[in-house]
């Protein structure tokens, strides 16, 4: 197969594992709910990539981020977590791919007016190794 042709096919299987994953987060008795609440014109969503010990898999937490007021002062804003995916990945360096292809998968899914935000550990992920930091969830 040539390269493009693997190209295409890892995008396949990337696009059916998103619509695999929001079918089992609409599926779910309490996710499912806490999603569609969500108001997608002013819900700010996060993408919460972490661990929850040294060593173990890395979970997603998908989250509402709380009183936009105090993040404009400068606070830190709450996340209310929505949904919890536990074993997404053994690999730090898979957040900023599994994160972006889920973002734009939400995004279109749940009709939000912004872009979920990705977060590694609790952090606002910057692109640098953030390894041994302490998980907040």
């Amino acid at each position: 197969m040539s390269e493009v042709g693997q190209t295409h096919e890892t995008e396949k299987a990337a696009t059916a594992f998103m619509e695999h994953l929001i079918a089992q987060i609409e599926e779910h008795q309490t996710y499912g709910q806490r999603m569609r609440e969500v108001e997608p014109n002013s819900a700010q969503l996060v993408l919460n990539y972490h661990t929850h010990n040294q060593g173990e898999d890395f979970c997603i937490s998908i989250c509402r981020k709380n009183a936009p007021v105090l993040a404009i002062m400068g606070q830190t804003a709450e996340l209310d977590e929505l949904v919890h995916i536990s074993h997404i990945s053994k690999s730090e360096e898979q957040c900023l791919p599994l994160m972006t292809m889920l973002a734009v998968t939400l995004q279109t899914h749940y009709r939000l007016a912004r872009m979920p935000e990705v977060y590694f550990n609790g952090s606002i992920y910057t692109g640098t190794k953030k390894t041994g930091e302490h998980p907040v969830h």
